[in-house]
């Protein structure tokens, strides 16, 4: 998920993806525990808790744990929950969304090397897949225990499955949400209402689903 805009309000929150906001004026964030880190560039690992302040522009990247690029910036980020990445891993801030979203696209294929490939298949599986019954389905797919399959993906990527899974009926319902109503989106995905979209939103993002799509739509 690529963003470029405002950073208005928002709750503390946990992505089940390593986030990387940049700006070319140095941006705020707040930890769980209050404290401010700041930086033209942050890195935030996944399901780390997290305020992004607002402020007037920057670019937003959300990008699954599991991909080549993401386990690349999980290294960069060593032990730290929420850092500064160095100059020399800047994003091009000159390039279009649509281009900077080209490039970075190159480098999202899953990084089997450094990943279980039950995980992978099991991953790979639950892509589109509705949110009841996913992980079961997976780690049938898999062919591996439910219990296997959610420890790889703690130790691996950093972020409960459970987690992982509702990042993945997010984004469906909210794709869904772009030619249907909330609550069918919500359905679409899995939830159980639109009630049930809307609090996990704001879980995952900080942000409701309607404002979620406003802000996709500036």
């Amino acid at each position: 998920m690529l963003y470029r805009g405002a950073a208005g309000d928002n709750t503390l929150h946990r992505h089940a993806s390593v986030q990387i906001c940049q700006s070319d004026t140095p941006l705020s964030m707040m930890d769980a525990d209050g404290n401010t880190i700041r930086g033209r560039a942050l890195l935030v690992r996944p399901d780390v808790p997290h305020q992004l302040l607002p402020m007037a522009t920057l670019t937003l990247l959300l990008i699954e744990p599991q991909s080549a690029l993401g386990q690349a910036w999980l290294r960069q980020a060593g032990d730290a929950d929420i850092c500064q990445l160095p100059e020399s891993e800047y994003l091009d801030l000159s390039l279009s969304l649509p281009e900077l979203n080209s490039q970075l696209h190159r480098a999202t294929t899953v990084y089997a090397a450094q990943l279980d490939p039950r995980l992978v298949r099991a991953l790979d599986y639950i892509h589109g897949q509705p949110l009841n019954g996913a992980v079961a389905r997976a780690a049938e797919h898999a062919g591996i225990s439910v219990s296997r399959l959610r420890t790889l993906a703690t130790q691996q990527l950093g972020v409960p499955l459970s987690k992982w899974v509702l990042w993945q009926a997010i984004r469906l319902s909210a794709q869904s949400a772009l030619s249907m109503s909330l609550a069918e989106a919500a359905l679409a995905g899995g939830f159980a209402d639109q009630a049930h979209f809307t609090r996990s939103a704001r879980k995952l993002f900080g942000l409701t689903p309607t404002e979620l799509l406003r802000a996709a739509a500036t």
